[in-house]
């Protein structure tokens, strides 16, 4: 089962919204907040509801906008206080106040940040294969779930693709493990260069990978893993790598299968190129 809260922290991080958007959402927030703490008097205090605005900066603006509002909430909060005819008996008890404040408001911002960036690195560190940097099978499990949902909604095809490095278990035993790594790396750099933005790339086992390609055709997905197909040959034929390229990629427009289903329909295409003697790339629409 997927796990909900983790696809929710995913989605808001790919899909921030414009910078302009949320500085100007914070600022209007700000200015209500103000408002009302002015409007209610000095008696009834708005303070926490300044960190809603101070949160949505720091979330999606990042530390520096989050800090920024954390100034411009706690100088509202200041001229509502004296606006509502706020008597203090000593100007350096309102001068305390409004360090607490601006302090507080600072400390939020900043925490906020720091979790947010301890668990964008949690995360990625536990989807992320150590040796390639590509996605991991479960983190890719997950996105494929996602975007058959959102492909079922647009009602927009996506592709999916098998890869399997031929020969790569000679690599390892006549030229060494080490060098049978680097290979690896080099493949998961020429897909890292080669695949769109968009496209999530995974290592689903020692010498099989596979790419996700959202929101795309026969013919764009086609471009995409022949530009990577070619690439890849021309590294190895550089490097003298025995290896090749056995590719199954299907472009689905029709979402009447789960996601098992999908993957191991493609999975079998990629098998059918190796027992057709390999180095093939064979794509079907269903």
């Amino acid at each position: 089962m997927i796990d909900h809260w983790e696809d929710r922290i995913i989605f808001l991080s790919q899909k921030r919204p414009a910078l302009w958007l949320v500085i100007a959402l914070s600022l209007l927030m700000i200015a209500l907040i103000g408002f009302l703490d002015l409007f209610t008097g000095h008696e009834i205090s708005f303070s926490i509801f300044y960190l809603l605005p101070i949160s949505l900066s720091a979330f999606y603006a990042g530390k520096g906008w989050g800090l920024i509002m954390a100034l411009i909430s706690a100088a509202t909060w200041l001229y509502a206080d004296l606006s509502a005819s706020h008597v203090y008996t000593s100007m350096t008890i309102m001068a305390w106040n409004a360090v607490v404040r601006l302090g507080y408001f600072v400390l939020h911002s900043l925490f906020l940040t720091k979790i947010i960036k301890l668990y964008e690195k949690a995360h990625r560190d536990s989807s992320t294969d150590w040796l390639t940097g590509a996605q991991n099978a479960r983190f890719f499990y997950r996105m494929l779930e996602i975007e058959m949902s959102r492909a079922q909604r647009k009602n927009i095809p996506f592709s999916l693709a098998y890869i399997d490095l031929d020969n790569f278990k000679n690599v390892n035993d006549t030229l060494g493990h080490s060098t049978g790594d680097q290979l690896l790396k080099e493949f998961s750099e020429i897909v890292f260069q080669n695949m769109r933005t968009a496209d999530v790339f995974a290592r689903i086992g020692g010498d099989e990978f596979a790419i996700l390609i959202p929101e795309s055709t026969f013919q764009e997905s086609d471009a995409v893993m022949a530009r990577i197909r070619e690439k890849s040959l021309e590294s190895f034929k550089i490097h003298h790598w025995p290896v090749t390229l056995s590719m199954g990629v299907i472009t689905f427009s029709s979402f009447n299968r789960n996601s098992v289903e999908m993957i191991k329909l493609t999975d079998n295409l990629m098998y059918r190129v190796k027992k057709s003697g390999k180095n093939q790339i064979i794509h079907e629409t269903l």
